[in-house]
């Protein structure tokens, strides 16, 4: 695939900007990497949730929600404010919500 943005490179005095092509090059889904809950064998208050996104939710920013155990919607939420530039997630990023690991009885 490409994606061509039109004169949307770099622009000079004497100058337009220039063209700017991705090429994506797809590959078929070989991560095996599980996704879910998965409790924290060293520290038993934590809770590790592993979600995949996809590119485009990597570069512009994602809003997901996530059942907890107990039931209720945990917001995991990277997207721009108005007015401000998104966030990059880089790969094995990790987030922290604070709250929201095993209930401590």
């Amino acid at each position: 695939y490409k994606i061509l943005l039109e004169n949307e490179g770099d622009e000079t005095n004497d100058a337009k900007g220039g063209h700017v092509v991705f090429n994506v090059k797809t590959f078929k889904n070989t991560d095996k990497r599980r996704t879910g809950f998965v409790r924290d064998d060293e520290n038993v208050d934590d809770l590790h949730y592993f979600v995949k996104i996809n590119l485009l939710q990597a570069l512009t920013g994602y809003n997901i929600n996530i059942t907890h155990l107990d039931g209720h919607i945990v917001e995991m939420n990277n997207l721009a404010e108005e007015g401000q530039d998104s966030e990059v997630t880089v790969p094995l990023s990790v987030k922290t919500i604070e709250g929201e690991g095993m209930p401590i009885v």
